[in-house]
């Protein structure tokens, strides 16, 4: 039963006024945000049609309505970005996850195996994208390689963290449905609590705290 508004916010505008504009039209119309972006690199620190310092604040003073959902970047090998520090931190905005609890930095989980079951095909074994950020600064993992049609039509498997992040937002967009008055923060909270842990127990610098779990964190939020 959630309504879901999509507003593109790649064209015509500044990256950072998009953002406003957007926040504007939730809040005038009691509705959340979710943002996704899959804006790699430093680059979008400080050239999003303002300064870095103006992003955090823009972050920041609408912590109650908007969640970001940021690609940790492809800096690793076979990814569109060259990072050398790709193992021990993740890409550009995705890093302001430390300091603000709206936003999440979200790396790709890959299948790396399949098995078919009463003629259903689904992964048997996963691992993190070998191109995928990673570091103290991850904080969650959402799947990749997903089907998703292009302009022409014609589906095609949508890869990197630019495709586990708007599947996180989505993730994030059912829990804010049955509880909106989450704030974004608690959003964010209740996706960390309930996700299926991967690799070492708990927290780590791999897989941050897990796989984003649709199923459980709706739940959590509805009680």
């Amino acid at each position: 039963n959630s309504k879901v508004y999509v507003n593109d916010l790649y064209k015509g505008v500044t990256l950072q006024q998009a953002i406003q504009d957007s926040i504007a039209y939730a809040k005038a119309n009691n509705m959340r945000v979710v943002f996704q972006g899959g804006i790699q690199g430093d680059y979008w620190l400080n050239f999003s049609g303002g300064t870095q310092a103006e992003l955090e604040k823009l972050i920041q003073d609408n912590s109650d309505v908007a969640l970001f959902a940021i690609g940790a970047g492809n800096g690793g090998p076979g990814g569109n970005i060259n990072d050398p520090n790709y193992l021990t931190s993740v890409s550009g905005v995705a890093k302001l996850e430390t300091t603000h609890n709206n936003v999440m930095s979200v790396g790709a989980l890959k299948r790396t195996g399949t098995a078919t079951v009463r003629g259903m095909t689904n992964a048997s074994a996963v691992d993190i994208g070998g191109y995928s950020n990673r570091g103290s600064n991850l904080t969650l993992m959402a799947a990749t390689d997903s089907p998703a049609m292009d302009k022409l039509g014609i589906v095609r498997i949508f890869e990197g963290t630019s495709s586990s992040n708007p599947n996180l937002a989505g993730i994030a967009s059912l829990v804010w449905s049955v509880n909106p008055g989450l704030k974004a923060g608690e959003v964010r909270q209740i996706l960390t609590d309930t996700a299926m842990d991967l690799g070492s127990a708990g927290r780590d610098n791999t897989f941050g705290y897990g796989l984003a779990n649709a199923d459980a964190a709706v739940r959590r939020a509805w009680a």
